[in-house]
């Protein structure tokens, strides 16, 4: 019987690997070992068979570990998500309610930080999944998106410094993202409106000047997508400090590095600024970033609660200053990125006919 095959897979198979919870290879090898079985009622039975509950469960725990960094992991789900989900974007549709939970669940219950990794990727792709629908829904209403919101914005409070914080930092980002959206002059579909605090602004902000590199400029970046989703932006005087406080890290990086016992007419090695791609200059990459985008919120006229006024003579000799010295000191991949900043600044600033040369 359909409601009975439900019930048995459900009990006895779905929720068995929370037993799980404090072992992570144990609780891989029974997911590897779930994600067959599971195949196997799928082949063996026909569709009139899986109740659709029984679809959307299975569909849900498939979606999040797709993303494991484990590849037998990943191999042994894939599968199991294309039998049930032909076509993803359709799927995360029908099943979004039920994949929300599913997550939810990881960050509520799990206290595996790999499990947090993982199931943070597949956040990100849910909202990339989500973003596309039309016409757009509604999120800040939807109770599961705001539940998976409130299970990544308490992970992350309550967040261990570790490296991969990154992806955690992506997540809550992303999810801000989908539920604060709002183009500029349009009213905020939520309510109350969010402010740096309740968006998780404030929270993202605060990892830029914690753990390694790569994961504070992941909090950057995760930082300017909420604020440009949102249309967040904060003070041009705030997104310097920003700047600075990353320029002085990295230097404190280079002087243990100029410090280091080496032989007699070694060269010192060249391990963040001139390193391309390293994670020095993708964190100094991610706040010049923030300041020009910034910059282009500045108006002649002020038509929306998040325009920014047109910067002072000060604001944007900084901007200019900050970003000259890291191109005369970096790679080439940052001086073209900075090029590019360059030529948006001016270009946003001509459009606006807001005089740049007597600014610096």
């Amino acid at each position: 019987e359909p409601a009975e095959l439900t019930k048995v897979v459900s009990e006895r198979l779905l929720r068995h690997d929370q037993e799980f919870r404090t072992d992570d290879a144990q609780r891989s090898a029974f997911r590897v070992a779930l994600a067959r079985a599971l195949w196997e009622v799928c082949r063996r039975c026909d569709d009139g068979t899986l109740e659709p509950e029984l679809k959307a469960a299975m569909a849900a725990k498939a979606f999040g570990l797709r993303y494991s960094d484990e590849q037998e992991l990943r191999t042994a789900w894939e599968p199991l998500w294309q039998e049930l989900c032909p076509s993803t974007s359709a799927a995360v549709e029908r099943h979004h309610r039920e994949i929300c939970s599913e997550l939810s669940e990881a960050f509520v219950d799990s206290i595996s930080r790999s499990e947090k990794v993982t199931m943070a990727k597949a956040v990100s792709a849910l909202c990339t999944q989500l973003e596309k629908l039309s016409p757009r829904p509604k999120w800040g209403e939807d109770a599961a998106v705001t539940a998976l919101h409130q299970a990544v914005f308490k992970a992350v409070q309550s967040l261990p410094i570790f490296d991969g914080t990154g992806a955690l930092l992506g997540a809550l980002g992303d999810l801000s993202a989908l539920l604060y959206r709002r183009k500029r002059g349009e009213a905020s579909t939520s309510k109350p409106a969010p402010d740096e605090n309740s968006s998780g602004l404030t929270l993202l902000l605060s990892f830029s000047s914690r753990g390694s590199l790569t994961d504070r400029a992941a909090a950057v970046r995760a930082a300017m997508g909420l604020t440009d989703a949102a249309r967040l932006w904060p003070p041009l005087t705030e997104v310097a400090q920003l700047h600075a406080t990353s320029v002085a890290r990295v230097d404190e990086l280079q002087a243990e590095v100029e410090q280091e016992k080496r032989e007699p007419g070694e060269a010192v090695p060249v391990r963040h600024r001139g390193k391309a791609q390293s994670p020095a200059e993708e964190f100094l990459t991610a706040t010049l970033d923030m300041w020009a985008t910034t910059v282009e919120q500045c108006y002649r006229e002020a038509e929306d609660e998040g325009d920014l006024e047109p910067p002072e003579i000060e604001e944007l000799s900084a901007f200019i200053v900050a970003s000259l010295a890291e191109f005369r000191a970096c790679s080439l991949t940052l001086r073209l990125a900075i090029l590019r900043l360059w030529k948006r600044v001016f270009a946003h600033l001509a459009e606006q006919r807001i005089a740049a040369c007597s600014r610096l």
